[in-house]
């Protein structure tokens, strides 16, 4: 008995909890929109309309002979500019076109927000600042990384120089962020250390990476009315960088932030970090290359020992060492301003390895093959 009243007070927490998120207003951030774009966007949003078919042919459709009935249907939509703090409610409608197709026409009609929706908004505009706010003075957290430089063609001085030194942590270089899952999550983490401690605490959870990330939104109200807002449709993004002493070592990511507001209360909120693969660097060459599966020749390009170490202690990964002959002549000079370079000459080492990452909760790995001089 005492395990049925258990089990239906859960349920009912389920259903009120349900209940709850329906009672929500759908809207739509959108850091550009005008009043003409968000119209746009608020119009793809349109509930679909159940439709009743009629008059098929041995169950499949004639065209002039096949009718369909459908309902008329009807929602709300606010989109909202955090930046210049406006929104914009509308009704969207659905009108069948014609007895003859499931086709609608989408209607919208202006409309005002309650007070239950205006006040979640002043919330959201508060908490879209607060977040850019605090990334924008986190600014760039620096790690002073210095490597030995494998090369099989010098490129000019001012690269050298920028490649050129002698530092046996490699840990402290981006290419790290390749070696594992653990190791991607540990800079995210390191990063949301430095934009945490200008968020204030009690507002935001501790930390959370774009792994554990379904959906980016955030759910904002009180007495089950308010707003179930979604972030996809902002275009000016929020960027915090890893810079690992030089401007050809960098990793940048996108910053974001979702959860739950209880409108002028307590806040469950958590920041997400995804990776820019473009703008993210190693040695000077997009991270990205690293991961997308293509076989990539850097024989004749100037690469740390970082890069070469930290691809082989990847699980899994395999090396192979070739001398075609006739090469150039390899060994060891020493590069502008002391560090070291260890010219490939005719050896060329082939590493194959596989880099993973997760993103809305799934994992994808992509095999790799990178070459080197030796």
């Amino acid at each position: 008995m005492k395990y049925k009243l258990i089990l239906m007070l859960a349920v009912s927490a389920l259903f009120i909890a349900n209940d709850a998120a329906a009672a929500l207003t759908e809207a739509k951030a959108c850091d550009t929109c005008d009043y003409r774009e968000a119209l746009r966007i608020a119009k793809l949003y349109y509930e679909r309309p159940n439709c009743e078919v009629r008059n098929l042919n041995d169950g499949k459709p004639e065209f002039g002979v096949t009718t369909y009935l459908c309902n008329i249907t009807s929602k709300e939509v606010i989109v909202a500019n955090a930046l210049q703090r406006v929104a914009f409610k509308f009704i969207i409608t659905t009108e069948q076109q014609t007895q003859y197709s499931k086709a609608v026409k989408v209607k919208a009609i202006d409309t005002t927000l309650n007070s239950a929706e205006a006040a979640a908004l002043d919330d959201f505009y508060e908490i879209d600042s607060e977040f850019r706010r605090a990334v924008n003075e986190a600014g760039t957290v620096t790690t002073n990384s210095t490597v030995t430089v494998h090369a099989g063609n010098w490129g000019d001085d001012s690269t050298r120089s920028t490649l050129a030194s002698s530092d046996e942590s490699c840990a402290n270089h981006p290419s790290f962020y390749l070696t594992s899952i653990d190791a991607s999550r540990s800079i995210k983490k390191e990063m949301h250390a430095q934009i945490a401690t200008r968020l204030g605490k009690g507002s935001w959870n501790e930390f959370i990476t774009d792994t554990q990330v379904k959906v980016s939104g955030i759910h904002i109200g009180k007495n089950s009315a308010g707003i179930s807002l979604s972030l996809s449709h902002d275009k000016v993004g929020v960027y915090a960088t890893r810079s690992y002493g030089n401007s050809s070592n960098k990793l940048v990511f996108k910053v974001g932030y979702h959860g739950q507001s209880i409108t002028n209360g307590a806040r469950d909120l958590n920041l997400t970090f995804t990776l820019d693969r473009g703008a993210s660097l190693v040695d000077g060459i997009e991270i990205g290359t690293f991961m997308s599966g293509i076989n990539v020749t850097l024989t004749d390009t100037l690469v740390s020992n970082c890069l070469i170490e930290n691809l082989e202690s990847i699980e899994g990964a395999t090396t192979q060492m070739s001398s075609p002959g006739g090469g150039g002549i390899g060994g060891i000079v020493t590069g502008p301003g002391g560090g070291t370079l260890i010219r490939g000459g005719g050896c060329t080492r082939e590493i194959n390895y596989t880099t993973c990452s997760t993103s809305g909760g799934v994992t994808t790995c992509t095999n790799n093959s990178v070459s080197t001089g030796c």
